[in-house]
């Protein structure tokens, strides 16, 4: 069971990689779309409020308050893009938590009676990860895992959060 639980883990974790990457591909390019869309406006206003300028349209201050206001507006827009980027990397940090901790386990057998398991490594009060340690396939020896080895205990019905390391 020891090995069958490893290569399901294994091919989980690879999923939910090809996913992390697709999410972060997806994150960067909606960045620079939002980065570069900026720019062009700001470019675009630089030449139409110089051009209003030179016709006496427009004062100079009112086309450098015009300017900054339009900076100001790009900064805060990309602020929010990634805010909006951390909160859905977030979400799907917990998912893939969830999607984990809710995967059949002993626990869950236990409790729906498919198969009898040895009751005195299951505590109800608690879930219990002792020693969990993680590293990628391919992983040269000597290279520090990407989970060091973690002595966890949660209590039932508590909320818990992993976040991503920035």
């Amino acid at each position: 069971k020891g090995w069958a639980f490893t290569g399901f883990f294994g091919e989980f974790h690879r999923e939910l990689n090809k996913k992390c990457y697709a999410a972060n591909a997806m994150s960067s390019n909606t960045l620079w779309m939002v980065q570069y869309l900026f720019q062009f406006t700001s470019a675009a206003v630089l030449l139409l409020g110089g051009y209003a300028v030179q016709h006496k349209d427009l004062t100079v201050g009112g086309f450098l308050i015009l300017f900054k206001a339009v900076e100001g507006f790009g900064k805060d827009l990309q602020k929010i893009a990634k805010i909006l980027n951390a909160n859905n990397s977030g979400t799907a940090a917990v998912k893939k938590i969830a999607q984990v901790l809710n995967a059949q386990t002993r626990r869950h057998q236990k409790i729906t009676g498919s198969e009898r398991v040895n009751t005195e490594i299951i505590d109800e009060e608690q879930l219990i990860l002792e020693e969990v340690s993680y590293c990628y396939p391919m992983t040269q020896r000597g290279m520090p895992r990407a989970l060091p080895k973690v002595n966890l205990r949660i209590p039932t019905g508590s909320l818990v959060c992993f976040p991503e390391a920035a």
